[in-house]
């Protein structure tokens, strides 16, 4: 059984990288300069509708779940699983194709966890 270990220490750097994917895609979409934080609450929300809230064991109860989709980003981008760029023309592809911000990052989730078959959070 192949288990995803994700350190939530990595949520900053997750969280940087995940800002601008985001606002790449939504700039190229738009096509006017966006520069975005993604909320808290898109990211929570993300984690509950993906394959990570399923394959999760029980997350650290201090831990907020967007943070673990952050710690996610920073994990898959410094293990070469994902590009900046990657993320960005995977994310615009979405949003093009008619997807809500939340359903594209979803669909990011999801592609980077489900070859594993479950996944611990630490920190």
């Amino acid at each position: 059984m192949s288990t995803l270990v994700v350190n939530t220490r990595l949520a900053k750097l997750g969280d940087a990288f995940l800002n601008f994917v985001v606002s790449a895609a939504l700039t190229l979409h738009t096509e006017k300069v966006v520069g975005v934080k993604v909320p808290g609450r898109v990211l929570a929300s993300v984690f509950a509708s993906s394959l990570l809230a399923r394959k999760c064991r029980r997350p650290p109860r201090k831990v907020e779940r967007s943070e673990v989709v952050e710690a996610l980003f920073g994990l898959a981008w410094l293990n070469g699983w994902i590009t900046a760029e990657e993320g960005v023309q995977r994310l615009l592809k979405e949003l093009r194709k008619g997807a809500s911000l939340e359903e594209g990052l979803r669909n990011l989730v999801d592609s980077l966890v489900s070859s594993f078959e479950e996944v611990e959070v630490v920190d």
